[in-house]
């Protein structure tokens, strides 16, 4: 068996391509790499009370706009008065929820927006002020249950607070501006099944307030 033989000619050029494509490889690997392109998002959007049911926004006065399902009905008072969270303030509007199967009339189901124009600068005050008249108001002895926590609202720092007392659940934000101390309160009846699909619309509801004062 003959044994294989390579001439220095051949074995020369093999070095030669060896060599050409090892500058090659590093000249590739020393290039920047292209900056990454980042993956495009949608904007956020505030989900519509109700999903799949008609709804109706509403520019009310003091720079508030918010959005209801269709089947609620606006009342616009505008009257000064005594709150049960202990507030002296302006009624900007109610609205009346509509009568759900098993639940109380839509009368016993209302939220109501205010507006106290003189709130002082102390915010968490306010609110602990607030949250001990609701608790006299509706009795501590009666009160299932009092709940608050801070939250953002339009932007803004705001508390919510909720209650379950006799025969009357609560559900209230308390946003501070320049402008005053805006109060969104709905206050429904306990009756189950009805309050379970009110305290839903509600908490959407609350998702589409806009404080523009």
């Amino acid at each position: 068996m003959k044994a294989l033989y390579t001439t220095p000619c051949i074995a020369a050029a093999a070095l030669l391509i060896l060599l050409a494509a090892a500058v090659l490889l590093a000249g590739c690997a020393s290039q920047p790499a292209a900056p990454a392109t980042p993956a495009a998002t949608a904007p956020a959007t505030a989900a519509a009370p109700a999903a799949g049911r008609d709804s109706n926004t509403y520019s009310l006065s003091n720079g508030v706009t918010i959005t209801l399902p269709a089947a609620w009905q606006q009342d616009n008072t505008l009257e000064t008065g005594v709150r049960d969270y202990g507030r002296d303030t302006m009624n900007i509007a109610n609205f009346y929820a509509p009568t759900v199967p098993g639940g109380a009339p839509s009368t016993y189901n209302t939220l109501h927006i205010d507006i106290d124009r003189n709130p002082g600068p102390d915010f968490e005050g306010y609110f602990n002020n607030a949250t001990l008249a609701v608790e006299k108001t509706y009795h501590t002895e009666t009160m299932v249950s009092l709940h608050s926590y801070p939250m953002d609202i339009a932007g803004r720092k705001g508390y919510e607070l909720t209650f379950d007392a006799y025969q009357v659940r609560g559900y209230y934000i308390f946003s501070k501006t320049d402008n005053g101390m805006y109060i969104f309160a709905f206050r429904g009846s306990d009756r189950e099944p009805g309050v379970t699909q009110l305290r839903d619309d509600v908490l959407d509801i609350y998702k589409t307030i806009q404080i523009s004062p």
